[in-house]
């Protein structure tokens, strides 16, 4: 029986929508729940320690996990979204006379503001909840503390599904509860910082590693972060702060959608439809409060790329197919290509069933080749040769890439021909570039996770580098001081961060058509297919003439850099 007078729950499941199993990332060395526990371990009066999750498969780890730092955890065997149940449970297996619900999700719940608010109850026997006196918005997350009996008027007032998944929403019901409420006094400076210190999402989890890893660089592990010090560290940096400022907070009010998002990758596809999926998603959580799931059809898939991403992986397209018609989310959105897939004829059938049930079905680039099966299709291109576009939208801000804060390394040139190196350039275009390149250029190599590593000259002219990690491909452009790239997602990744790019020949990726059309903007330096003299003396040139400042790339750079936003916009407004 746990009988210490301050009981403390902490609620935690692995089944996020927006970052699944978050509770088991690292935060410098320990898992996030053991940074949470290690912190509520310093509170001085008497207190037990509970996690609280549900009994299933999925968040057995938790359970294991909390055996192992010999933490008290109860498998509630009840409905995975009724938290105050969960709670409820544990409340009544001990005599404790004072509850403290903690939120899983928040490694920086101050031990001190939980002792405050234990002792102000505890200090009056009519009170009954506690608060700050201060009505002003503070930083303080993810805490509550009710007397035995506040806490069974919480559960009396609980009448609805969302009062049981929310812990505290029922008692915005409840007449004013002012005179049994015990408020007490907190320091002026968490009042001053007006910050995200949960962890929702990947935004919120480079925020929150980005913390411990400065704080434990200098400090003892036995420590604990200081939310003091964090708030004075949020004051002085602004670089920190931007990481997770603009994610959502979900509103316990409000009702989110979910979207269910399927799109391939592998060997003869590369990594593009994948990349731009992801920041569609990871968009649309941070900036839209929207859950989603991602359904790849892949012969193999970057495990790195998709850690934090809630997924599932399907080898066939009949497998993928049979989940898609057990799906009961209101909204799915397709980037495939049509003309690669083989049982063509059966997606047709399916995206027909689909629409007839009242679904949103949407669509991305080349799913315009079925455009009568999609309520709305986005093609992320300037150019569009679609006879009819009443449901197509298009343009420079449509590309669905992330910039880089750059931070060039002098006359490094970033290479990159794409995930699977589909155009063959890593078996003879090293050579011709040791001879060709300016003698100053330092050449870096990207393989991508499909590719074959390159064929570099035996006796090199210049200082190659490769690099197998595709998951690093943002600091790479980072450094780089120009770019080379086939045309494709990386190629716009590098233009919304103005970088001075070189276009490598790309047809059959794209149709000359389209290519023209890119040439015409003159925004990049696009080499023939020849490789001859002329070409070398076009490469030479580019590195003269693709200065650092240039008004009409950086004009364009705006652009492309509205696209996510846009088209995430567009869907959140489209099935809202």
């Amino acid at each position: 029986m746990l009988d210490a007078e301050l009981l403390i729950v902490i609620g935690a499941r692995l089944n996020s929508s927006r970052l699944p199993k978050k509770h088991l990332l690292n935060l410098a060395g320990k898992t996030l729940i053991q940074r949470l526990v290690d912190r509520l371990s310093h509170i001085k009066v008497p207190h037990n320690i509970v996690i609280a999750t549900t009994n299933d498969d999925y968040n057995q780890a938790l359970v294991e996990l909390a055996n192992q730092i010999n933490v008290n955890c109860l498998a509630y065997p009840g409905s995975v979204d009724d938290l105050v149940g969960r709670i409820d449970t544990v409340v009544k297996s001990t005599n404790s006379k004072y509850v403290a619900y903690i939120c899983g999700d928040c490694p920086l719940v101050e031990p001190t503001l939980i002792e405050k608010l234990f002792l102000s109850l505890k200090a009056d026997s009519s009170a009954n909840f506690s608060a700050l006196k201060d009505s002003r918005k503070s930083i303080h997350e993810g805490i509550a503390v009710y007397s035995h009996k506040g806490w069974q008027h919480l559960v009396d007032m609980c009448n609805e599904a969302a009062d049981r998944e929310h812990v505290g929403l029922s008692l915005k019901k409840s007449p004013d509860l002012s005179t049994q409420t015990a408020y007490v006094e907190e320091d002026e400076i968490y009042f001053t910082c007006d910050h995200r210190i949960s962890v929702d999402t990947q935004a919120d989890y480079q925020f929150m590693s980005a913390v411990y890893e400065r704080w434990y660089a200098e400090n003892d592990d036995s420590s604990i972060v200081p939310l003091s010090w964090v708030i004075k560290t949020l004051t002085s940096d602004v670089s920190l702060k931007s990481i997770n400022q603009l994610v959502v907070q979900k509103s316990a009010d409000k009702e989110y959608q979910k979207i269910v998002i399927i799109t391939e990758t592998g060997t003869d596809k590369g990594l593009g439809q994948l990349s731009r999926c992801l920041n569609l998603s990871q968009y649309l959580q941070e900036n839209h409060g929207l859950g989603t799931k991602l359904l790849i059809l892949a012969d193999g898939v970057p495990v790195n790329r998709l850690a934090l991403v809630n997924h599932k992986v399907f080898n066939t397209e009949a497998s993928l197919l049979n989940y898609l018609a057990t799906q009961k989310n209101k909204t799915l959105l397709f980037d495939l290509f049509p003309s690669r897939l083989i049982i063509q004829k059966k997606w047709q059938e399916h995206l027909k069933k689909l629409s007839e049930t009242n679904k949103y079905i949407l669509g991305i680039d080349r799913c315009a080749e079925w455009q009568s099966l999609f309520d709305h299709i986005w093609i992320p291109s300037f150019y569009c040769n679609r006879i009819s576009i009443d449901n197509i939208s298009y343009g420079w801000n449509h590309y669905m890439v992330k910039p880089v804060e750059r931070k060039p390394i002098a006359n490094r040139l970033l290479i990159l021909t794409g995930g699977s190196d589909a155009l063959g350039y890593g078996s003879w275009l090293p050579k011709w570039l040791d001879t060709h390149l300016p003698s100053e250029v330092q050449p870096t190599w990207v393989q991508g996770p499909y590719s074959s590593p390159p064929k570099l000259p035996e006796h090199e002219n210049l200082s190659w580098k490769v690099s197998t990690q595709s998951d690093c491909l943002h600091q790479h452009l980072s450094e780089a001081t120009w770019v080379m790239t086939v045309y494709g997602v990386t190629l716009f990744e590098a233009l919304a961060s103005n970088i001075p790019s070189i276009v490598l020949p790309s047809i059959p990726i794209i149709t000359q058509e389209e290519y023209d059309a890119f040439q015409q903007q003159n925004v990049a330096v696009c080499l023939d297919d020849n490789f001859n003299e002329e070409t070398a003396n076009t490469l030479s040139a580019a590195f003269v003439n693709l200065i650092e400042t240039n008004d009409k790339r950086e004009e364009l750079a705006l652009k492309v850099r509205s696209g996510l936003e846009n088209i995430c916009s567009s869907i959140a407004d489209f099935i809202n």
